[in-house]
């Protein structure tokens, strides 16, 4: 068995003092690692915010697409003439069922997502009959606009037509 010499712990030369050294990072090398990474964060950051504003859109169209077809299938299922509401005021959207001439709300209002608002001047309301129908003829279209906060520039529009006959939506979408 050899025994270590206080030389052999401690090594006091150029070479292994210089390994020791090198095992980890300059000043230099941090800074061009933070300065990419900085770089790809900017370039993520402007992606997210158009990805979230996408987001909020087709929330909103899936607000309104989804109360009517809850106001149509409470229509049909129920046998009962059925109110979808569009409140241009308070920005919600709420179906009430009509029983024995008495208005019922069927759920609590569902509002849309904050920077998006109904294009329309008045409330609108859309009837379904118990056959499924959104009675009358022709259609009726709810129009969405997005705005930005800062700019106030317009960022997108949606409208949701909904087919009197069928009571069937379609949903139209502008940039």
């Amino acid at each position: 068995m050899s025994m270590a010499t206080s030389s052999d712990q401690h090594p006091e030369d150029g070479s292994s003092r210089a390994q020791a050294l090198s095992a980890g990072f300059t000043l230099l090398e941090l800074l061009v690692v933070m300065g990419i990474m900085v770089t790809l964060m900017t370039a993520g950051i402007g992606g997210y915010f158009q990805m979230r504003r996408g987001a909020e859109m087709r929330g909103a169209i899936s607000t309104v697409r989804n109360t009517l077809m809850l106001g149509r299938q409470q229509a049909v299922t129920k046998h009962r003439n059925v109110q979808v509401f569009f409140r241009v005021a308070s920005n919600t959207v709420e179906v009430t069922e009509i029983q024995a001439g008495v208005p019922n709300r069927v759920h609590a209002p569902s509002a849309l997502p904050p920077g998006i608002k109904f294009t329309s001047a008045s409330d609108i309301m859309v009837a379904f009959s118990p056959l499924g129908g959104a009675g009358g003829a022709g259609t009726t279209t709810i129009s969405l606009i997005e705005k930005t906060a800062g700019k106030g520039g317009v960022q997108s529009t949606a409208a949701i037509t909904v087919w009197s006959l069928t009571g069937v939506t379609e949903v139209t979408t502008a940039p």
